[in-house]
Parts: structure tokens; C-alpha cells; sequence
């Protein structure tokens, strides 16, 4: 028998992956979730990361 594994697509960098975070109907893959905690402020993928991460907000309020 074949097992399967189950992947979603991070709401961060878009590639489907099987481990990570659930953040409400988010899906964040391991590896963004290291590298967020990882960011300084002054960081210029800091600001990308928010502006992407406002997506599940939006995305909540739409459903």
C-alpha cells in the first residue's frame, strides 16, 4: 500500500509542502515560518513577508 502525503500550498512562498503551521485557514510551511522568526524589522523581506501574511486576514473577512 502507498502512503500519501498531504500538501498545501504556503500562503508565503506559494510551494507545496507537508509540514508547517496552520494560521486560521492559512497554511505557513516550516521553512517560512523559521525564516520569519529569523527577520529583523529593517529587514527588507520583512515588509514582503507582512504584506503577504495581510492575505490571511483578507482572506478570512472575505469568507
Amino acid at each position: 500500500m502507498e502512503k500519501r502525503e498531504w500538501t498545501e500550498s504556503c500562503v508565503l512562498c506559494e510551494c507545496y509542502e507537508t509540514r508547517g503551521i496552520h494560521i486560521l485557514e492559512s497554511f505557513l510551511c516550516y521553512r517560512c515560518e523559521k525564516a520569519i522568526v529569523r527577520l529583523e524589522p529593517e529587514d527588507p523581506e520583512y515588509l514582503e513577508a507582512i504584506k503577504k501574511l495581510r492575505k490571511i486576514k483578507a482572506a478570512t473577512l472575505l469568507s
